[in-house]
């Protein structure tokens, strides 16, 4: 018989490695999750500042992902897009960092979320030009449920900023939002 080897010595050597990795992050307890989200945001009368704009309905779209350490801070990144529904055309794209407070009580979770993002904003009767490079921030608070150990549906409201760089507007850019989020990921 043949003697056939199945892993080298640097082989070895990297499994031994990954192996005590494993061991020593076998303890340590995180929790966190990704997923999908909707939005509808409508401006209030109080948020323009030029008559002559007509507020826009934008539904948003993306994506998430998050990790929790063991204190409920939550750190991760979004991807968003907005469709203007009048128009029925998209009016922009943005991605940035997600940052958060999480917390649970029985089977419901709470957090409190932060996003900071940068993309492009085309809405032509508020930006000069039509559209800009721009940044976003939104405040939300959400409350979910888990459905199972690995899926949740929240439900969230908060605040957006749009803020133009490249053109100049013609209204104050802070939309009212809410949504849903579903999300897989460790809800123990």
């Amino acid at each position: 018989m043949r003697n056939i080897q199945i892993l080298t010595g640097n082989s070895r050597l990297i499994v031994a490695v990954l192996v005590l990795c494993a061991a020593f992050a076998a303890p340590v307890s995180a929790d966190g999750g990704g997923g999908v989200f909707y939005a509808v945001n409508s401006p209030f009368a109080g948020s323009l500042d030029n008559s002559e704009f007509q507020p826009r309905t934008l539904q948003q779209s993306g994506g998430f992902g998050y990790g929790i350490d063991g204190d409920g801070t939550k750190i991760g990144g979004f991807g968003l897009s907005f469709l203007d529904v009048s128009s029925n055309q998209a009016a922009g794209g943005f991605g940035g960092m997600l940052l958060g407070s999480y917390s649970t009580i029985g089977p419901f979770s709470f957090a409190g979320n932060g996003m900071l993002g940068i993309g492009g904003l085309h809405l032509p009767e508020l930006l000069d030009g039509g559209g800009a490079l721009s940044f976003l921030g939104q405040l939300d608070l959400e409350l979910g449920f888990p459905l199972t150990d690995w899926f949740q549906i929240s439900g969230f409201a908060g605040v957006q900023f749009l803020l133009p760089v490249t053109a100049a507007y013609k209204g104050s850019i802070n939309y009212p939002m809410m949504g849903l989020r579903f999300t897989w990921g460790s809800f123990r």
